[in-house]
């Protein structure tokens, strides 16, 4: 039987630049309310208000790369701890991260250990960190014709060419291949797919220790 001292259970939805990650977790927010709370995307919102954005601003480079990565372990390990204090006060038991604090290593040289040395982060307290982790496939690698359209009609914060979306890809997969409970959603299923099987996993993170 539950109770009000259960853990709360940290789900990361990872995965390449536009594997459907944002809108998915969005559709299920609405699913799951007032059973799970959203951690927004740190590196999203950094780029959208505060940091300057490649190819907008300045060039890409591993300086600026530094100082973003440097920021949003920052932001996203305080946000994390911010939402569960906001869950353990309404009693909701699952929170549902846009993306996990490995991500970032697919941005960095070397992967997840040399990531995790640079930012003084102890590898497998991230991983145990959460509970879950759903890979979402990107469409640079499912559908690339999609993937160039969406990306000649986006936002400025969107700026990997799709090259670049197929080698994130492979090193965000990379960065979580030591989580123990780490599931790869294909991006050939279509949206309302792709939701109903994240819907399952959620469903058995909530009814776990009930």
């Amino acid at each position: 039987m539950g109770g009000m001292n259960m853990p709360i259970r940290r789900i990361a939805v990872v995965g390449g630049p536009c594997s459907g990650k944002t809108d998915i977790i969005t559709m299920l927010a609405k699913m799951f309310v007032g059973q799970l709370l959203v951690v927004p995307e740190v590196s999203e919102a950094l780029l959208r208000t505060v940091m300057p954005v490649p190819g907008k601003h300045l060039e890409c480079s591993p300086v600026w790369q530094r100082h973003h990565q440097r920021a949003i372990c920052a932001v996203q390990q305080a946000a994390e701890e911010a939402w569960a204090l906001a869950a353990e006060g309404t009693g909701m038991r699952v929170l549902l991260c846009d993306r996990g604090i490995l991500d970032g290593a697919a941005y960095w040289p070397g992967g997840a250990m040399p990531f995790c040395d640079e930012f003084d982060l102890d590898y497998q307290a991230v991983l145990d960190r959460y509970s879950m982790v759903i890979h979402l496939e990107s469409i640079g690698v499912s559908h690339p014709d999609l993937f160039e359209r969406l990306r000649a009609n986006n936002g400025s914060s969107r700026f990997e060419t799709l090259e670049e979306s197929q080698r994130l890809e492979a090193a965000v997969r990379q960065a979580w291949d030591d989580h123990p409970n780490r599931h790869i959603v294909q991006g050939t299923e279509d949206i309302a797919a792709k939701v109903g099987i994240v819907q399952h996993f959620i469903e058995g993170q909530l009814s776990e220790g009930t």
